[in-house]
């Protein structure tokens, strides 16, 4: 079939063909595949893939990973747009496929996988990862922050409500991460519930990597050279350094904290490194942050009635971080607060208190309710 157009603005004629050829809107794609075949992923796939197929007439499993993949890196954000590219015959043939895969059938393989043939068969594809990562004189930095995946519906499991800044009140979870900076290159990661705050499990984290860290590829040979660890909230970062905080405050237990702090920074860096000394520094400053920062406190006399020292719980929030409208109300008749009136008004009725017992319990009460 032909036909014949005109441009819009010169009025040349423009003449339109139908071909017989297979076209794909995404012929960028060659170039990732090309990487990909570079690196030989596919041939990897194939020989950690756990998961085994009888029937002959079924899509092997490490095409159907791959395909997967494919449709990810060509903007798929949902299981059901994969099928985007289950009619585009010139991408089956750059990939060397007969059939796209459904997303009933990635879903399918992805099903199958427990905690066993995860690990089966990720960890042999994470070290072979790493194994690829070239090794750098001056050593790596690893970052180690958080981040947000936004769930949609209510099954998936983990998932729960909490920060979620695209989504409020949306279930979601709360990932923390370890990135080689360098490489760009996720090293370990632990996939937490929505409602989890930011700083649970890091150190334990954070030890887990460090010991993959010493096994993996070229990093064992430079696991105990210099690097950074960094962590950040949002858009703010701070540089920390692998020492144990209680190394900083040796001098309370009668030590010397110096000779401390230097050995525990030697187990990174060599006295006569330049560096040895920028981290010294870095360790006295945060050191002497700590001792200088002031606390304050405020006391509460025990005679005090239950809506005084909610007034006063009140007026000391308008100084710090606001609570939501109704929160202090509402503690009054729930969560901990609920049936605090009674059980004031039952121990102070007992007759085998004295009055200064009674008032210490108060306060130990009060302090529990608002805690």
């Amino acid at each position: 079939m032909e036909a014949q157009g005109s441009r819009l603005f010169d009025g040349r004629k423009v003449l339109l063909q139908e071909v017989e050829r297979d076209l794909t809107p995404f012929g960028g794609m060659v170039v990732f595949l090309e990487f990909l075949s570079k690196i030989g992923l596919v041939r990897k796939v194939m020989e950690c893939m756990p998961i085994v197929h009888q029937s002959p007439n079924s899509i092997p499993p490490a095409q159907t990973c791959i395909a997967f993949l494919i449709a990810v890196a060509s903007g798929a954000r949902r299981f059901a747009q994969t099928s985007w590219l289950r009619g585009d015959r010139a991408l089956h043939g750059l990939l060397g496929i007969k059939r796209f895969p459904s997303d009933d059938t990635i879903r399918n393989l992805f099903l199958r996988f427990g905690m066993a043939a995860v690990q089966q068969f990720f960890e042999p594809i994470t070290e072979w990862l790493m194994e690829r990562l070239p090794a750098r004189a001056g050593g790596h930095s690893l970052d180690l922050d958080s981040t947000v995946f936004e769930g949609h519906g209510e099954q998936q499991e983990g998932a729960a409500k909490g920060y979620n800044p695209r989504r409020p009140d949306r279930l979601s979870h709360h990932p923390l991460l370890a990135v080689l900076a360098e490489s760009h290159f996720v090293m370990h990661g632990w996939l937490r519930s929505g409602n989890t705050g930011t700083g649970r499990g890091v150190a334990e984290c954070l030890k887990e990597a460090l010991a993959l860290w010493g096994k993996r590829g070229p990093l064992a040979s430079s696991a105990r050279r210099c690097w950074v660890l960094r962590s950040g909230t949002g858009k703010r970062q701070k540089e920390g350094l692998l020492i144990h905080a209680d190394v900083l405050f040796e001098g309370v237990r009668g030590k010397d904290e110096s000779v401390a702090i230097s050995k525990a920074i030697g187990d990174w860096v060599k006295v006569d490194d330049p560096r040895f000394f920028k981290a010294l520094d870095q360790a006295n400053r945060i050191r002497t942050a700590i001792l200088e920062a002031e606390v304050v406190a405020y006391e509460i006399d025990a005679d005090a009635d239950d809506d005084s020292v909610i007034e006063i719980f009140a007026r000391l929030n308008q100084q710090g971080v606001r609570l939501k409208p109704g929160d202090l109300a509402a503690a009054r008749l729930t969560g901990k607060m609920k049936g605090f009136r009674t059980m004031a008004k039952t121990l102070l009725t007992r007759e085998d208190l004295s009055r200064h017992s009674r008032n210490q319990t108060v306060v130990m009460m009060r302090g529990w309710a608002l805690s």
